[in-house]
């Protein structure tokens, strides 16, 4: 059975209704985006494979999965809308595909245990907001962003607990 836009809050809903941690692989289906708020608040998920067809991600999207710990996030995918995996507490690494242009606005907000991320291309400073790994200003996830714009495509790593202070460093 392939998945499609309508049915995703319906699986989000099943699968927080199972009681068990679940890691959803959605290769193989035809979706072009995950829509806004489609997996948000869901409490079971700890995994999630995205479709190579998917282009966007859309708003809020894994919002508040605080037991999400693996996202594969594929080439297909040129934006990360505002807020998709805000409250992620669980997510500790991420990889961000090269064919990624835009990151919105608190996209990686309080993702609390985040340590490493890798860049696999080059988003223009126009694309990836000041605030997209924390959740304002005051709190963003220490330099990460400012390191990215200087350093470029590479793995970045922290050793500090996440927060305004944290000091990323390139691998």
């Amino acid at each position: 059975m392939n998945a499609n836009g309508v049915m995703i809050p319906k699986i989000a809903d099943i699968l927080n209704d199972t009681g068990k941690y679940i890691s959803l692989n959605l290769s193989g289906n035809a979706l072009t985006t995950i829509p806004d708020e489609a997996f948000a608040e869901c409490k079971m998920l700890v995994g999630i494979t995205i479709p190579n067809s998917v282009t966007s991600i859309g708003e809020s999207a894994f919002y508040k999965c605080t037991k999400l710990t693996s996202v594969t996030i594929p080439n297909s995918v040129t934006s990360i809308e505002s807020s998709t995996f805000f409250s992620c507490t669980s997510l500790s690494n991420v990889t961000i595909p090269a064919s990624i242009t835009r990151i919105g606005s608190n996209a990686f907000g309080y993702c609390i245990v985040l340590t490493s991320v890798k860049f696999e291309g080059t988003i223009p400073s126009s694309g990836i907001d000041s605030n997209t790994f924390g959740s304002h200003e005051s709190n963003k996830i220490g330099d990460l962003r400012d390191k990215y714009l200087a350093g470029g495509i590479g793995t970045y790593k922290t050793t500090a607990p996440v927060n305004a202070r944290s000091v990323w460093t390139k691998q």
